[in-house]
């Protein structure tokens, strides 16, 4: 099956009118099942890059204040290793971030 754009509104209307007669025209949401069975890969793109932005921001605050405990604690043998953990965090939180930011604008 071919995708249609924007650009064609009469064979996008046809597409979807044949659709729609082809289920069941009485049943209730017909004209949004065919939508969703035309462009479910569409809409789907967009829910993995989403997700993973929300994951990232969900993370921040508590990266926030394990480094806020980090600056308070004593110094001993693995503070040197645990600073070096939470810098390597950041990295891949803020990476995290912008990749996931940018993907998501794309899709």
């Amino acid at each position: 099956m071919e995708i249609l754009y924007c650009g064609q509104p009469f064979r996008l209307y046809v597409m979807l009118c044949v659709l729609t007669l082809a289920d069941n025209p009485e049943q209730p949401n017909s004209l949004l099942r065919a939508l969703m069975s035309q462009y479910r890969w569409h809409l789907l793109v967009a829910v993995p890059p989403r997700l993973c932005l929300s994951a990232f921001t969900f993370a921040q605050p508590f990266l926030v204040s394990r480094i806020l405990d980090y600056v308070v604690e004593p110094d001993t043998v693995n503070t040197k290793n645990i600073g070096y953990g939470l810098v390597g965090a950041m990295g891949i939180v803020y990476t995290g971030l912008a990749v996931c930011y940018i993907t998501f604008l794309a899709t």
